[in-house]
């Protein structure tokens, strides 16, 4: 029963991480963790429709977490396009041309963030298929 528990955790702090990451984008608040790019500059219209599509996906970890067992298809769902989402940010990344934008960023920083994205998903993936309700 604790697998279960713990898969609505991580469902709810999936919920409140991108409305965390809505609100910033909105705000225009460039806060590392919350913008990945934090330190490449953005127009205020780029951050309010990254802050809506956010918002949308945290009302999907929102409904998952209400009751796992029945959105077993939303929660499949959120794990693999989380895993999408981490790959198309790793290529992103791994393409920015720093020299051309004439931006010194640490790349670091960057990777870390997608590093403990990636080790969300991994936690949310191995405690969906433990709480078996898949």
């Amino acid at each position: 029963m604790h697998w279960e528990r713990l898969n609505r955790v991580l469902l709810y702090a999936g919920f409140l991480y991108f409305a965390g990451v809505a609100v910033c984008h909105f705000a225009g608040w460039k806060i590392a963790g919350f913008f990945i790019y934090f330190d490449v500059p953005s127009n205020m219209y780029q951050d309010r429709i990254i802050s809506v599509l956010a918002m949308g996906w945290s009302l999907f970890f929102l409904q998952a977490a209400g009751y796992p067992r029945g959105n077993r298809a939303i929660i499949k769902i959120l794990i693999i396009s989380g895993f999408v989402a981490i790959a198309g940010l790793l290529v992103n990344s791994s393409l920015l041309h720093l020299d051309i934008l004439k931006l010194t960023i640490d790349m670091k920083l960057i990777y870390i963030q997608l590093a403990i994205l990636f080790l969300y998903e991994l936690a949310l993936t191995i405690v969906f298929i433990k709480s078996r309700i898949y």
